[in-house]
């Protein structure tokens, strides 16, 4: 096996990866110019602005794709209908996802979703069928391949080596690394018994997901003001989970999140703890050089094969192994060797049980990330349409502006079908809007205002008074079933922490900086002490 085209290709998925979760809202706005007629338009005024570049390659990418043009009066012209049946093989993220007709959930996603509607729906494991395969044969696979935290982790693993070069030494705080099944315990019951997802807003795939579609998204609007550059005022505090993991690991605790924490990652390892396909050591080609060991980015052992259910098949170990003695093993599904803190871990079966014992009357099922794209039924430039799933109902909102500004009166469109007969929902439903905090409980801005059915549609009318950002609330029962589908909204532009984020950087870096500055005097007054120290005659 060729161990270097190994790491280029995890390196080149990962990347592409990143793009992808880019690509997705990009192609959104994209397919929101093209339906209203005002892409050829928008590609004349934003040329040369980054919005503008952006969006002339993904024409070109499209209009690449088979059957994407047409001939007409002697050149070539795109087919608009064409077009817009791709943009629309794609939607979600890395937590959740549709490549046309293939719908792929995270696991986790999946175990939040049973645990707060108590319930185990046909399209939910459908979506969950390709994932939890990948994870019962390879293991943490999505870790090192797929999860775009997992790359940032790794650049912020080399950052450390910086730090040493600048004579600061950064700690490596080891944590037990039964922790994050007890989060995921703990998230599985608490979403049980709020029916609200809890781990979904901690868990950096999903956050990552939604920060790029508010980035992309702000960065269009603000084109379409006549504001182009990079503005960072898309993203949310979320971010703030991200940069705080990213400092930690650079400064307290090495690759801690993977390690100690990630509720995902336990899932993974559960799934994966008798996969077939993992690394094995060949005892008797190893010198002990521990290099492997070294390199590990999860902190196991290769070289005494104790990886057990952790080892994410990234292959690392494979690469820095000069004595050839660990390869790719394809065998019977075996367990493989515990850990020492293993045994904590199979409590988690006892606290799927717990889950089902809350009242299944009083489970809600969460839909808070839901597949988005444009409506392209609006005469005027189409507005932001997200779509989910709730049962064996199809919901779709839209909303009128998509981006209003402070004192606007919104127009807020509710449908609710049959999957597969098409038939209107036909009860009641709630809406509810809540102006989100940084700290405290959200405050409620519009209802919860109730409405019957408007020619098969639900209506609402809010007006958001000021700049923030806003969550929209869909409350009802269908099939015995009570849902809550969340969809966010910003109102104006109500600024981003990315300030806060820069302050909170800037802080760190200082206070590394004043670390360094004291060890260097110490040092050098030590070494003034022993040098006007009188020698003995």
């Amino acid at each position: 096996m060729n161990v270097r085209k190994l790491q280029i290709t995890r390196r080149l998925v990962q990347i592409g990866v990143l793009l992808l979760i880019l690509l997705v809202p990009v192609a959104a706005r994209y397919a929101n110019y093209l339906s209203a007629f005002e892409l050829d338009e928008n590609l004349e005024k934003w040329q040369g602005s980054l919005q503008g570049e952006v969006l002339q390659s993904v024409d070109d990418g499209f209009r690449a794709l088979p059957r994407a043009e047409q001939e007409r009066v002697g050149r070539m012209d795109r087919d608009r209908k064409q077009i817009l049946s791709y943009t629309q093989l794609l939607h979600g993220s890395p937590w959740s996802m549709e490549l046309g007709s293939l719908s792929l959930t995270d696991p986790l996603a999946g175990a939040e979703s049973i645990s707060a509607s108590k319930r185990i729906k046909k399209v939910l494991l459908i979506g969950l069928i390709i994932p939890v395969l990948a994870a019962v044969l390879l293991g943490r696979v999505f870790c090192s391949w797929i999860c775009p935290m997992h790359l940032l982790l790794e650049m912020t693993d080399k950052l450390r080596g910086l730090l040493r070069f600048l004579e600061i030494k950064p700690r490596d705080v080891k944590f037990d690394r039964s922790v994050k099944y007890v989060l995921l315990a703990v998230g599985l019951v608490m979403t049980a018994f709020l029916a609200r997802p809890v781990l979904g807003y901690i868990y950096p795939p999903a956050i990552i997901g939604r920060e790029a579609h508010d980035f992309v998204f702000a960065l269009f609007d603000r084109a379409e003001d006549g504001k182009f550059g990079l503005w960072w005022g898309g993203l949310t505090w979320m971010s703030l989970i991200i940069l705080g993991i990213v400092l930690f690991e650079l400064t307290v605790s090495r690759r801690w999140w993977c390690r100690y924490v990630c509720p995902g990652g336990a899932l993974y390892s559960l799934l994966g703890s008798r996969r077939p396909i993992r690394i094995k050591l060949d005892p008797v080609a190893c010198t002990r050089c521990a290099d492997c060991v070294t390199v590990c980015p999860i902190g196991l052992n290769p070289m005494n094969d104790e990886m057990g259910k952790e080892c994410d098949n990234c292959g690392l170990c494979l690469s820095h192994c000069g004595d050839d003695a660990l390869s790719y093993s394809v065998a019977s599904p075996v367990r493989l060797r515990k850990p020492a803190h293993a045994a904590r871990a199979t409590l988690l079966p006892l606290v799927i049980v717990i889950s089902f014992l809350g009242s299944s009357a009083a489970a809600h099922h969460i839909l808070g990330i839901p597949h988005y794209s444009y409506d392209e039924d609006y005469p005027q430039t189409p507005v932001l349409t997200y779509k989910a799933e709730a049962g064996a109902y199809d919901v779709k909102m839209t909303g009128y502006p998509g981006k209003p500004a402070p004192g606007d009166r919104c127009s807020i469109y509710i449908y609710v079908n049959h999957r597969d007969t098409g038939a209107v929902f036909e009860k009641a439903l709630t809406f509810t809007a809540l102006e989100k905090r940084w700290l405290g409980k959200d405050e409620v801005v519009y209802g919860p205002m109730p409405a019957e059915l408007d020619q098969a549609v639900f209506k609402f009318y809010p007006q958001f008074d000021a700049e923030s950002e806003y969550m929209l609330r869909v409350e009802f029962e269908a099939e015995g079933e009570p849902w809550i589908i969340e969809l966010p909204m910003v109102v104006g532009e109500p600024g981003s922490p990315i300030f806060v984020l820069g302050g909170v950087a800037s802080g760190v870096v200082l206070f590394l900086v004043i670390i360094r500055a004291i060890r260097i005097k110490r040092q050098r007054s030590v070494k003034r002490a022993a040098q006007a120290k009188p020698v003995p005659a």
